[in-house]
């Protein structure tokens, strides 16, 4: 987990689990990510500073990613970001803050691409002064 911090309160984080679904030993290429940008940081460059530091020192292949349907932000994210959808499971998650099942939406990437992508946005914040 790669944490942003300002102070001591945590305005950002990155998560990569390693061969979640077949174990470590057959999967240590493939990455699930979770991530979040406290509001007040969204559209700074946050972002593509964990997915850059995370990845210079995290050794993936392929990076999946699931994302609520309603969430567009985190979709436009990883499509920016180079990373495919590959499809929608309807009511897969339940919400137990809303009581509800909600659909999710799967992605995939390649993790040097998607590298590649986070610096050049992170470089493009830098030179518009948003980060």
């Amino acid at each position: 987990m790669f944490l942003a911090l300002e102070g001591n309160r945590v305005v950002g984080s990155l998560q990569i689990v390693r061969g979640k679904y077949f174990g470590i030993a057959r999967q240590n290429h493939v990455g699930e990510l979770a991530f979040s940008v406290s509001r007040e940081f969204r559209g700074k460059g946050l972002i593509y500073a964990l997915f850059s530091y995370a990845l210079e020192n995290v050794k993936l292949r392929i990076l999946t990613a699931w994302v609520d349907e309603r969430n567009i932000r985190s979709q436009k994210l990883l499509e920016k970001l180079n990373f495919t959808k590959l499809g929608k499971i309807d009511e897969f998650m339940f919400s137990l803050r809303e009581g509800i099942y909600v659909n999710l939406i799967f992605y995939v990437g390649n993790a040097d691409e998607v590298l590649r992508r986070a610096k050049e946005e992170l470089k493009r914040k830098a030179n518009i002064g948003s980060y």
